[in-house]
């Protein structure tokens, strides 16, 4: 518990940035497993690692720049935002798609209410 005020009430560490920091980790770990694993040739460990692609270390390493900068409430804000931005987008999109899936979601409630 001291170990946690320390890192985020003295050095005032942003859990944001510590989050990214645990995942850019974890994906490193996972990339060393899978050069371990083409370079044994391992058969069973491919159910456990999964396949990334570079684009997504970019992104991970990016993300705690931006944490710097921003505040867990501008993030919050800019989500919505960018919600209030995409989701009508994709519902131009896959409107046939949603519309049968709440046709679909409505006659199974019907049914399970009668």
């Amino acid at each position: 518990m001291t170990v946690i005020w320390f890192i985020f009430g003295v050095v005032e560490y942003n859990w944001v940035i510590l989050l990214y920091h645990l995942s850019i980790t974890t994906l490193l770990i996972i990339f060393i497993l899978q050069f371990v694993k083409n370079f044994l040739e391992v058969i069973f460990i491919s159910a456990i690692i999964p396949s990334f692609r570079n684009n997504a270390i970019i992104f991970l390493y990016m993300l705690p720049v931006i944490g710097t900068y921003l505040s867990s409430l501008n993030l919050l804000y800019l989500g919505f935002i960018y919600l209030g931005i995409l989701l009508p987008l994709l519902f131009e999109r896959f409107e046939d798609d949603v519309t049968r899936l709440g046709i679909k979601i409505a006659q199974e409630s019907f049914a399970l209410n009668t």
